[in-house]
């Protein structure tokens, strides 16, 4: 949960990679932000290990509840029984009004997807 005030818009702005541990693809998570829910892949390209991805919501109240699962139950391709998943890193929730040098959330955690559902409360 984060501190949001309410009917104020927000922007959940986070890192998508691998783990570069032998996942198979494709890697996707699905992120929550009070309401709203978007999918993202991870696609890697060239020598890049990760993306930036955001979803804009509205705060309905005080707290705002953030989660993060990953849509598929990947496995190691030379284990096949060790789930694994996309890394989701560097998770922050900005008020829409503020510049990126002022936060008004900061959530600074780097989080490996193992299987699941993941709720950061």
């Amino acid at each position: 949960m984060v501190e949001t005030t309410p009917n104020k818009l927000y922007s959940l702005t986070f890192s998508l990679g691998h783990a570069r541990d032998k996942c198979k693809e494709p890697l996707a998570v699905m992120a929550f932000a009070g309401d709203q829910a978007q999918n993202f892949h991870y696609t890697p390209d060239s020598n890049s290990t990760f993306q930036v991805a955001s979803v804009n919501f509205t705060a309905k109240a005080e707290r705002t509840r953030v989660a993060f699962y990953s849509v598929y139950y990947n496995t190691r391709t030379d284990d096949m029984s060790s789930l694994c998943g996309p890394v989701v890193d560097d998770v922050r929730v900005w008020f829409s009004g503020s510049s990126r040098t002022k936060v008004q959330t900061l959530l600074g955690i780097g989080l490996a997807f193992s299987a699941y559902l993941l709720v950061l409360v």
